[in-house]
């Protein structure tokens, strides 16, 4: 059993003449927004930064009192907003949060990609990396964010990673 990329999927769709077909519009089901309209006490920082190729990234940095900074990434139906709930759940442990939404969702321009969330992935880290200074770091994927905070493990390593419920998620594609 071999779990296959995205971009190996939509190979295989073409390969049996399903131009065109892609995974991507099962994958990505963006949410989009002008503006965040977050109800909170919690005091935040609203960042916008360029990925690699100039797409416009937005996140949101609430600052704590523990040497931790949790980046958190939302699911594949939701944005900054729509997990804002959890943030405010997180708080109170006293962590540095990160939330940030990638290209397509929320506030971010362009299209959901698997090339471009992992181009992201860089952007994110380059520009997180400046706010935690000599933090640890836990990443926490919920669901399809579960799969950019592994791979960004995979480069940056955390002191703890959480994925809640992506692999439960996970469609293996048996290779023939």
């Amino acid at each position: 059993m071999r779990v296959l990329l995205v971009e190996e999927v939509n190979e295989y769709l073409r390969s049996f003449g399903c131009h065109g077909a892609r995974l991507d519009s099962f994958l990505y089901a963006p949410v989009t927004t002008d503006d965040y309209a977050l109800h909170t006490s919690l005091p935040y920082t609203e960042l916008s930064f360029p990925s690699t190729d100039g797409v416009t990234l937005h996140a949101m940095y609430v600052p704590g009192s523990e040497p931790y900074t949790l980046v958190y990434c939302h699911g594949q139906g939701g944005d900054i907003t729509d997990s804002w709930p959890r943030i405010e759940l997180l708080a109170p442990l006293g962590y540095s949060l990160f939330i940030w939404d990638y290209r397509g969702f929320g506030r971010s321009t362009g299209t959901p990609s698997e090339s471009g969330i992992h181009d992201d992935e860089e952007a994110l880290w380059s520009t997180f990396s400046s706010y935690v200074g000599g933090n640890q770091l836990v990443y926490y994927g919920r669901s399809f964010g579960g799969a950019p905070c592994i791979d960004l493990a995979t480069r940056h390593p955390p002191a703890a990673l959480i994925e809640q419920t992506l692999t439960d998620d996970l469609i293996e594609v048996r290779a023939q």
